[in-house]
């Protein structure tokens, strides 16, 4: 399997040099093999020979690297309100009938732009949420109409 990866910037204009990072590959039985990637500068990629099929493929699981993101993860297997440490991000779930295993990253910087225009949708200019897991259907959480309070992005009347 091949995975390509690039470095984004926060806070600096040079991208860092002799990168090594922790590429994590995961099944539906959330069987786990973390390799490490190495590469030269803003991007880079890496071949892996992985045991199994993987569902989901994630950068950093277990925060060793000091990049523009904080993530969580939770195993969840009951209802509830979920809190995300460091994420600023909350899930809460009204019904789930197997196990779930979902990772919130917060990333600090700004998300690529939107290749087509969507009328009325604005994004942030300094952070955006990567939400990702294994949840097979199962995972039903709140609908909630509300938005992320992010200060560039509210509107004073």
């Amino acid at each position: 399997m091949e995975v390509f990866i690039r470095q984004r910037l926060k806070g600096t204009s040079i991208y860092a040099s002799d990168c090594r990072l922790e590429i994590s590959f995961m099944n539906d039985g959330w069987q786990t093999e973390t390799r490490r990637i190495s590469f030269p500068g803003p991007h880079g990629s890496g071949i892996f020979r992985i045991p199994f099929e993987p569902t989901l493929v994630m950068t950093d699981l277990y925060e060793k690297s000091g990049g523009a993101a904080t993530s969580s993860y939770k195993n969840i297997k009951s209802t509830g309100l979920y809190d995300y440490t460091d994420t600023y991000f909350k899930l809460d779930v009204t019904q789930i009938t197997d196990s779930a295993f979902v990772r919130a990253t917060h990333n600090w910087v700004p998300p690529d732009s939107l290749k087509v225009h969507v009328p009325g949708l604005k994004l942030s200019d300094y952070r955006y949420w990567t939400i990702e897991g294994i949840f097979r259907h199962n995972l039903k959480p709140r609908e909630d109409s509300s938005i992320i309070k992010t200060h560039t992005l509210i509107t004073p009347l």
